[in-house]
């Protein structure tokens, strides 16, 4: 027996030994020439066993070769990803060492490779910007309930995802210092090729590079991250109201879900929801029905849209902050009203240490749970539906049946009570920490104001009498000098009424003892003036002196710091008197009156004074500068 069996074993050896063979070379291209494709799984089986005698993978010139027995039928299957699977069918030559060429075709499956490159947003198209780096991209599929991408911390500035045809996409990318950037991609739902909120839409012959009746193609996208810090403004569009009420519009809605979307992806910010009305009505219920419709909008972010009370608050600021002429009085067009009838969100705090770690795909998961909740989708049957569910087929349930559908339908009512009252309870405390953190640090920021003005006044008090030292001082000095021009001027005088003297004398004719006819000369009265009167120095001191009190800056020169301005002087009892001491009033030529304080050499010590203390008490204050008395801006 073991005869036969090495026999047989020695036979199977001399045929595969002695096997003829074919030579496979196989080239995989895409449909249409657009190129070899490289990466792609080759199978080859024979079609007469089924079993597979090669696989594979094609090299970057789409090229594979194999080796199979000559003179048999063969099947290549190609697979690669966003492509449909292809088989070709061959066969072998008899001869041995003979070569066969394989060329496999391979079709695109509908969809298209979005392309993105990351930079931050321009403020303008001259200024150039620095591609963004190191992001948090990820794409969710919520069509099919999965993780398409995540790339933490990408390295490169640039990704590529691919869309397949009637599915619904999310792109998240995170990045610190910047907004969250959230998109939602439709891939040819409802009429849309593909439709981004956030980046466009494509629509058909828009773009050159989709293909085969647009349904693939390579779409390129450049998406920007707004820079984020604190006090960055953006406006909501589309928030609008009825005339004169603060009842939200059903088209507002939209935009504050979009917004709602925008806070709670970035739970590092606090923000300020503010209303603005345009100048028609009075200013005072402008006020007022700016700040019912912040509210309202706010309410209806908390309440139905669940964004916490920590990370909003409302204001109305009326007709205050106009983004145009349209002031009361001046003829407008409805469209530059509407201008200035906006909501805009201001960044009051960006929190770095707060920061959303859940994956895109958990924060879907949560988002559609609380949809189904809002929506009311988890409703609980009523009466009718609990009657026609009774019964099957026509056929009554049991008494016991419908008690227990009962039951479950109890269970569910109080199961979604018991939630909804843990959901209030939740917002109060919430409302209630917001208010508590808000009322606290608005006594730190009043304490702040007042210490901050007490320093000011400080200052200012301590400069005036530093000021008013020197110029004590320099009034001594100036008096010293005067009283020492006096005395030099009064010994000049008496110096000179000697010399008169002695020269009259010099006059008198000599007596020899005869009487001689003298011709008396024609004396000169002087008049003898005070010495201060005499001295040109104090002479124009004392004229100065007067003009000053006639004109405050009767030939000043230096800088001085406008505080106030009015068409008409203001009353002496107004609180701006009491509290300068060195307040001055100058009427311009043009008729208006400045009240300015101060007094400064240069325009670098005025500028210095002005940014660093008067600016936080007079914000619309500013310098001007005189030489000689006059003013020169």
């Amino acid at each position: 027996m073991n005869k036969y069996i090495v026999s047989f074993l020695f036979l199977c050896f001399y045929f595969l030994s002695n096997a003829q063979v074919n030579i496979v070379e196989g080239y995989v291209y895409e449909d249409g020439n657009r190129g070899f494709l490289n990466q792609v799984s080759v199978e080859i089986v024979d079609k007469e066993s089924g079993v597979s005698v090669f696989t594979g993978e094609t090299n970057q010139d789409g090229f594979f070769q194999a080796e199979v027995t000559a003179g048999k039928s063969y099947v290549v299957h190609a697979q690669k990803q966003l492509f449909y699977k292809k088989s070709v069918d061959f066969k072998t030559s008899a001869k041995d060492g003979d070569k066969q060429f394989v060329k496999v075709k391979m079709q695109r499956e509908p969809g298209y490779d979005f392309e993105v490159t990351l930079a931050p947003k321009r403020e303008s198209v001259d200024i150039p910007v620095d591609a963004i780096v190191g992001a948090w991209i990820e794409v969710y599929n919520n069509t099919t309930k999965e993780e398409v991408l995540n790339l933490k911390d990408h390295p490169e500035m640039d990704f590529d995802v691919h869309f397949d045809q009637g599915n619904h996409y999310t792109i998240m990318i995170r990045k610190d210092g910047f907004l969250t950037k959230r998109m939602e991609a439709y891939v040819n739902i409802e009429g849309c090729i593909l439709c981004f909120d956030g980046v466009g839409n494509v629509q058909p012959g828009v773009t050159d590079n989709l293909s085969d009746k647009n349904t693939m193609g390579v779409l390129l996208a450049n998406v920007e991250l707004d820079p984020l810090f604190d006090g960055k403004t953006f406006t909501v569009e589309n928030i609008f109201y009825d005339l004169g009420k603060a009842t939200l519009r059903s088209e507002a809605k939209k935009s504050l879900k979009n917004l709602a979307l925008v806070i709670k992806d970035n739970p590092q910010i606090k923000v300020e929801l503010g209303a603005h009305t345009d100048s028609r009505g009075t200013a005072e219920s402008n006020l007022d029905l700016s700040k019912r419709r912040a509210e309202a909008a706010v309410d209806y972010l908390v309440n139905t849209l669940d964004v916490s009370t920590n990370q909003i608050i409302s204001a109305g600021f009326g007709e205050q902050y106009l983004k145009n002429k349209c002031a009361d009085g001046v003829q407008c067009s409805e469209a530059e009203h509407q201008e200035n009838r906006r909501t805009e969100i201001r960044v009051l705090n960006v929190d770095k240490t707060k920061k959303n770690l859940k994956t895109l795909a958990e924060i879907r998961v949560e988002e559609e749970f609380l949809k189904t909740i809002f929506d009311g989708e988890s409703e609980v049957k009523t009466e009718e539906e609990m009657e026609s569910s009774s019964s099957i087929g026509g056929q009554a349930r049991s008494e016991e049946e419908i008690k227990q559908i009962e039951k479950e339908i109890a269970e569910q009512e109080a199961r979604k009570k018991k939630e909804k009252e843990q959901r209030e309870l939740q917002l109060q405390k919430e409302r209630q920490e917001a208010n508590e953190n808000m009322q606290k640090k608005e006594l730190q920021e009043k304490s702040r104001i007042e210490r901050e003005a007490l320093r000011v006044e400080q200052e200012r008090i301590a400069m005036e009498q530093q000021k008013a030292a020197e110029e004590e001082m320099e009034a001594m000095e100036k008096q010293k000098l005067a009283e020492e021009e006096k005395k030099a001027l009064e010994l000049a005088i008496e110096k000179n009424q000697e010399e008169t003297k002695a020269e009259k004398s010099n006059d008198l004719p000599v007596f020899e003892g005869r009487m001689v006819k003298v011709e008396k000369k024609k004396e000169i009265q002087e008049e003898v003036v005070e010495g201060e009167f005499m001295n040109p120095v104090s002479q124009r001191s004392k004229f100065e002196e007067v003009m000053k009190k006639k004109n405050p800056m009767f030939n000043y020169t230096g800088y001085k710091i406008v505080v106030h301005f009015s068409q008409d002087p203001i009353s002496k009892d107004h609180e701006i008197f009491t509290r300068h001491n060195d307040l001055v009033e100058y009427k311009s030529k043009s008729g208006s009156v400045l009240y300015m304080i101060g007094d400064y050499k240069s325009k670098e010590d005025a500028e210095d004074f002005l940014l660093g203390r008067v600016v936080q008490v007079y914000p619309g204050a500013y310098i001007v500068g005189f030489k000689n008395g006059n003013r020169l801006n």
